[in-house]
Formats: C-alpha cells, structure tokens, sequence
C-alpha cells in the first residue's frame, strides 16, 4: 500500500545489509587466495644468484593477483598488492569503515604510531625520521614546506626520479634558503 511506512526496512538497515553483502562476498575469496599461496621465505643466496632462479619467482608471481589479458609494463599510478596484503588491507578497511569516527578518535594515533616504529626498526632509523602521506603530491608540499627548516650549509638528500624538473625544483627552493641539496639518482 502506497505511504505505508514498513518498520522493520530503513535506510540505516539497508546500508548496514549492503556494506556486510559487500565484505562477506569480497572477504572468502581473499581468504582463500591467502591460504592457497606457496610458502616464500627470503632468499638464502645473494641476489645476483636469486635474480635468476625461476622457481622463485614463480612462487613471488603467485602472491599477486593480476590480469591476463594484458602485460602491464609500468608501474606508474599505483603498484599492485600482494595478496596477503591486500587481506589485511581488506581486514583494515573494514574496521575503519565499521568504527569510523570512534576509531578515529580512539586507535588512529596509536596505530599510526605503532607502524612508524615497526618502519623504522625494519629500516634502522629513528622513529622521528618516518613520516607517511596520502600520496605522492601531499609527501613533496611536506618536503618543501620542510625547507624552511633548513639552515645554510645543511645538505638534503633529493632523489631525483623521473626527469631533471625536479631536481630543478629542489635546487631553486634550496637556493632560496642558502641550502645546496645533494641529488641521489633514483
């Protein structure tokens, strides 16, 4: 009957009904894939002998879900996952979304945090030497509004990495606050 409120059906009841469709659909398949992978421990030999051993990478190849249909020969946008990260990207996301604000307010800090020391043990640096971005764009507006920090006769360490305009751009920003930058080819 038309203008009859049903109260067992709402719109909080809907969503809630998609986004659980949505990870219960999504979620054994990934599970699955996680389960099914060959074992990859870290190589024993030296990387010029490991660069050459097919069996490895094979079972390297088998962690990533990729397309057939093409051969993908740059990796510029974004880089694939492998499957095990991709779970636990999965499994992340779906407790942000789940929690929201609350994890916002509440673990956020604390995760980050706790991924920063996990970085920097894994690299042997202090914590403080660890930053993470959203991406490309907002880690260079960090880099450069980190300039003004610099004082003359300190010495960055730019990466040059696609073409010679960066480097360009380091150079005149570092000039302007009496800082040469050493360039590391990348």
């Amino acid at each position: 009957m038309k203008g009859v409120y049903r109260a067992w059906f709402s719109r909080r009841v809907f969503v809630r009904s998609a986004a659980f469709a949505g990870v219960a659909l999504s979620a054994p398949t990934v599970t699955r894939a996680r389960e099914s992978l060959p074992a990859l421990a870290r190589p024993d030999r030296p990387p010029e002998t490991v660069a050459s051993v097919e069996s490895f990478w094979r079972r390297v190849a088998a962690h990533y879900r990729v397309t057939h249909d093409i051969t993908n020969l740059e990796g510029g946008y974004w880089g694939i996952m492998a499957i095990p990260v991709f779970a636990d990207y999965v499994r992340h996301i779906e407790r942000v979304n789940t929690e929201s604000s609350f994890y916002a307010r509440r673990d956020c800090v604390t995760d980050l945090e706790r991924a920063r020391e996990r970085v920097a043990a894994a690299l042997g640096v202090d914590v403080d030497e660890i930053a993470f971005t959203r991406g490309a764009t907002e880690a260079l507006q960090c880099l450069i509004g980190g300039f003004n920090r610099l004082q003359p006769g300190e010495r960055p360490l730019c990466g040059l990495l696609t073409n010679g305009l960066s480097a360009r751009v380091n150079d005149r920003l570092l000039t302007g606050f009496g800082v040469r930058g050493a360039q590391l080819s990348c």
